[in-house]
């Protein structure tokens, strides 16, 4: 591994650790979405289709098959969340940190700009890091 690269993953674990502790403190979720309100209907529901979640932190929220379908979660923080099953065709998870996420048949999930790692379950119900 080259030292720009183990600083980039040490950077990447740095700010998810202090993302993981803000969230903790919070009470498992972070309302410094775009929209709070649909943060609040998604955790309450667990249907979220369209809404937008940008740079959501979740942490320890279980949402088995929520719709999501639709969905902006660019930046989203989703550390140790449960997705399995979850509707996601057509979320926008550009950034999105899923390291521990469990997204076992999760329906229609592209993980193509998404970040995962050996701690996230993939839709294939394998350990990650998930292809692209």
């Amino acid at each position: 591994m080259t030292r720009k690269k183990a600083s980039a993953e040490l950077a990447v674990f740095l700010g998810g650790a202090l993302a993981v502790a803000v969230a903790l403190l919070l009470g498992g979720a972070s309302l410094h979405a775009q929209n709070p309100d649909q943060v609040k209907q998604l955790l309450k529901t667990g249907k979220c289709r369209g809404c937008d979640l940008q740079n959501v932190q979740l942490v320890n929220v279980k949402l088995t098959g929520a719709d999501l379908t639709g969905a902006n979660l660019s930046g989203a923080f989703l550390y140790r969340t449960i997705l399995h099953g979850a509707m996601m065709k057509g979320a926008l998870l550009t950034g999105a940190n899923l390291g521990g996420t469990d997204l076992s048949g999760a329906l229609d999930v592209d993980l193509t700009n998404a970040i995962t790692n050996e701690h996230t379950t993939c839709p294939n119900g394998k350990p990650g890091p998930c292809g692209r």
